[in-house]
């Protein structure tokens, strides 16, 4: 708890008054402390009245996907943009990504995850021989580490600043002008790693299998896409890497790596469709 919300307030401190994506305005945070039982918290902004939260049985438009991409190749070029010194001291403390990390996975950490799986397992005992192979490549695994941050390395893709759970609950849109986003919360878990991990999350996670299929044609492109142009308002090299050499294997492998998280979706959708 200490950790996730010590890195929530980091964020907040380092991105939330750059204008980069649509943010809460936050009044007052303060870490939580255990010696010193110092509580933990964060006053940001109301939405309740200007903004709303999608239904997550209804899926994710695809304009809306279409914006929250380009917010997010927004995030993304402000960090190249900065240089490699800068940018390296900027997301410092966003490393390691602790949710890859064996050595900072705590035990409740854990226990939580089994608790959830069991969850889905329970809800359809068919999915469990699957469910736990898919463990394997989640939590504390050798190849999460690998699917979130080494294998966009190998690509020479930019380590960017990544929420990580970028799906329907903490995506916020706007009342009065249609998808366009108000705000990302539940920064808790973000982390230094490649640029296709809140790509591969958002539509995993949010989409309905043909909206998955038409983005595939093309989501990457304009990722890339917005991302030159915005480098080139910068000042900023051009870009070294292609869409299909190495946005796309990479998109792919963070594809596979968001399905477990999904997967824990099951038992909340399970309520929803019984509701």
């Amino acid at each position: 708890m200490t950790l996730v919300h010590g890195r929530e307030c980091a964020f907040y401190t380092a991105f939330g008054k750059l204008g980069l994506i649509p943010l809460p305005d936050i009044y007052y945070q303060q870490e939580l402390d255990i010696d010193t039982r110092a509580n933990g918290f964060i006053v940001m902004q109301d939405f309740t009245e200007c903004a709303y939260m999608e239904r997550i049985e209804d899926g994710m438009s695809i304009l809306k996907v279409e914006n929250m991409v380009k917010h997010l190749a927004h995030l993304h070029a402000y960090i190249i943009c900065l240089g490699r010194d800068k940018a390296d001291a900027l997301l410092k403390p966003f490393r390691p990504d602790f949710l890859s990390d064996k050595e900072k996975m705590k035990e409740e950490d854990l226990e939580m995850f089994n608790k959830i799986m069991q969850g889905t397992i329970d809800a359809v005992p068919a999915v469990e021989p699957y469910l736990r192979r898919m463990k394997k490549i989640s939590v504390g695994s050798d190849f999460s580490k690998w699917a979130s941050c080494d294998f966009a390395k190998e690509h020479g893709l930019p380590e960017v600043l990544v929420h990580s759970d970028l799906w329907t609950n903490n995506l916020l849109w706007r009342k009065d002008k249609k998808n366009e986003c108000a705000a990302l919360i539940d920064w808790q878990c973000c982390f230094a790693g490649g640029p296709m991990n809140d790509i591969a999350r958002l539509i995993v996670s949010c989409c309905e299998p043909e909206v998955r299929r038409h983005l595939d044609s093309y989501i990457l492109q304009l990722y890339h896409d917005e991302l030159s142009r915005l480098e080139a308002e910068k000042g900023g090299d051009t870009l070294k890497f292609t869409v299909e050499d190495d946005l796309r294997p990479v998109y792919e492998i963070a594809f596979v790596h968001q399905t477990t998280p999904f997967a824990m979706l099951v038992p909340l959708l399970t309520i929803v469709s019984n509701r």
